[in-house]
């Protein structure tokens, strides 16, 4: 991780906070890197994103955190500014470690606090999320465009690209569709994105956020695979006020789980290939949550069944 900041980045500080602060970096994403900026005993979360990184994320994140930035004071940093210029954003910050594991009372938390974002109605000027899925069919192409990346092709994944569109083309989404449930979705919604600090938990990372459907963000609830939610916990979702049971079609949403799970497959390559890591760790990662999706898909389905 570079230690040094930018000139645009640096500028941007002087603006806001005056000569004399201090900054480590102590984060480093795929797309973004995060400094922990100090200056009169207050301390600041810095998020600089990645040169030549979409922009349209870190526009996501900004609308996130200057729409719903007070109704969420306890579970999102506060928001302090941030640079066009420098692709760049100042927080509150979080004195909090990554959980571990995933408990009742964080899918709890998490539900909570997916419910309180959905009772603010913002209009009609909210962004997309990243690789919205409203039909069936917006499901299955996030995973045929993802397998056609440039990034894949790549000697050493190609078989498992290869099993991600053999499995894809095995499936039928005819006559199958889901109820046409949109909302504003926090996206990228798990624990690898939660801070705890012994009584709270904190949410971070809207860069992914915007408009979407309650099936995708489901999906990839129970789809994450870092910090994977058991399925069991999936009443939690069943006894909120955001569950959707009117007119669904429990086969849809199963098929819908599965192209989601083949999809975190190709995410998890795509991952470990633009963080440069050893690609035996993270093919043997993909292969193994590859070679789980039944068992997943068979599990979901018998606690949608309950």
């Amino acid at each position: 991780m570079s230690l040094e900041l930018s000139r645009p980045v640096k500028s941007f500080l002087n603006k806001f906070l005056g000569p004399g602060y201090q900054y480590t970096p102590i984060a480093e994403g795929a797309n973004a890197l995060g400094y922990k900026i100090e200056k009169n005993r207050h301390e600041f979360f810095l998020k600089v994103y990645k040169e030549g990184r979409d922009i349209e994320r870190y526009r996501r994140e900004v609308f996130f955190y200057k729409t719903f930035g007070e109704a969420f004071i306890e579970e999102i940093s506060t928001f302090y500014a941030s640079s066009d210029h420098a692709i760049c954003l100042l927080l509150g910050f979080f004195k909090g470690m990554p959980i571990r594991t995933t408990s009742k009372e964080y899918v709890a938390d998490a539900v909570k606090f997916f419910e309180k974002l959905e009772i603010k109605n913002v209009g009609g000027k909210i962004p997309l999320a990243s690789e919205p899925a409203f039909t069936l069919s917006d499901f299955y192409d996030i995973v045929q465009r993802r397998i056609e990346t440039k990034n894949l092709f790549h000697n050493d994944v190609l078989n498992c690209v290869n099993r991600v569109s053999n499995a894809l083309s095995e499936i039928s989404i005819s006559g199958y569709s889901l109820p046409i449930v949109n909302i504003y979705s926090p996206s990228d919604f798990g624990a690898h994105n939660v801070l705890y600090n012994g009584d709270k938990y904190h949410f971070i990372d809207f860069e992914h956020a915007g408009i979407d459907s309650y099936w995708k963000f489901l999906c990839d609830f129970f789809a994450q695979p870092d910090y994977p939610v058991d399925i069991s916990m999936l009443h939690i979702f069943r006894n909120s006020s955001t569950w959707h049971e009117y007119e669904l079609d429990k086969d849809a949403l199963i098929l819908a789980y599965r192209m989601t799970l083949l999809k975190w497959v190709l995410l998890i390559l795509a991952t470990g290939i633009k963080l440069n890591r050893d690609p035996g760790s993270y093919v043997a990662k993909a292969d193994q949550y590859f070679d789980r999706i039944d068992f997943k898909v068979d599990y979901f389905y018998s606690k949608l069944l309950e």
